[in-house]
């Protein structure tokens, strides 16, 4: 069965910051995950990228990311209320750091992410593919590429069928570019003379999906691949992955698209923690290394 999936062109960037290549990557310190993410002693303020920082910001001292804190190991909420872990969260600490301003973050529902940026707070960071309905709304600042995964149950009720996921009742995040993706999957079943995807959209939390697939009252699970190891991971054999990973796209920090200073400066900060080896000491304490990207670019061409 022919698959079209979304696929990136990356244009070049708009700013990139100077790399130290004598510097060896920084080693995080132990128990990183469990302490929500890797602290690093030598990462200090970047004189030019602090510059770059509005300067309504920089006369706050605090830069406000909007997250949707359900999708572990990027970002997840803690055992203490306003707590939060994950790579997004790590990163975001220390691309604040860079820029020299402290980082507040609010909890927002995923569909809600994009809409607030720029009102509710200054930018949103939760696991966010850049697709081209989110560059009409905001500028996505990208550092990392993720693709996709179903997830079903080990012991299924009913076995899949060789077309799957054509037929296949399958949950999605409701906001998320898996329920894009999904369609466009169900419209090439259709093509090629197969039952649609019936796709079943959840609110919020990825965790009910999950159960819902280990309890048999859906097929699959589709969401990011990172996430669907981590659950698979922690799920105490009741699910498991199905098939190979799909339609790799880039995930970015969105920011105003009318606020060009700061995109500019969250680029900065994003090029100067890759050059020196933080973003992938970040990603390693989590075992997602390979998402990394070598460049943050700002608003890529995406299909």
């Amino acid at each position: 069965m022919r698959r079209l999936l979304p696929v990136a062109l990356c244009i070049p960037l708009l700013l990139t910051a100077c790399a130290n290549n004598d510097v060896p990557p920084p080693t995080p310190t132990p128990n990183a995950v469990q302490s929500g993410g890797p602290s690093f002693s030598d990462l200090k303020t970047q004189a030019d990228v602090a510059a770059m920082v509005p300067g309504d910001i920089s006369s706050s001292g605090t830069l406000r990311v909007g997250i949707s804190p359900t999708m572990a190991p990027a970002q997840y909420e803690g055992a203490q209320s306003g707590e939060y872990h994950g790579y997004t969260i790590a990163l975001m600490k220390a691309v604040t750091t860079v820029m020299g301003v402290d980082v507040e973050f609010i909890k927002v529902d995923f569909p809600e992410l994009i809409r607030g940026v720029g009102k509710d707070y200054d930018v949103a960071a939760s696991s966010l593919s850049v697709t081209p309905e989110r560059l009409e709304q905001a500028n996505m600042v990208t550092y990392a590429t993720v693709d996709s995964s179903f997830v079903v149950a080990t012991s299924p009720k009913t076995p899949l069928a060789d077309d799957f996921p054509c037929g296949a009742a399958v949950s999605v995040l409701k906001g998320t570019s898996q329920q894009r993706i999904l369609a466009t999957l169900s419209a090439e079943c259709v093509e090629d003379d197969a039952k649609p995807i019936s796709i079943k959209e959840y609110s919020s939390d990825q965790k009910e999906m999950f159960s819902d697939v280990s309890r048999g009252t859906i097929a699959a699970a589709f969401t990011d691949s990172d996430s669907a190891q981590y659950a698979v991971k922690n799920s105490l054999g009741r699910i498991r992955l199905e098939g190979t990973p799909i339609s790799p796209q880039p995930q970015g920090v969105a920011v105003p698209i009318t606020n060009a200073q700061l995109t500019v400066a969250i680029q900065a900060a994003i090029q100067y923690l890759l050059d020196n080896g933080y973003v992938e000491a970040i990603f390693q304490s989590y075992k997602v290394s390979e998402i990394a990207v070598n460049q943050s670019t700002i608003n890529p061409r995406v299909n």
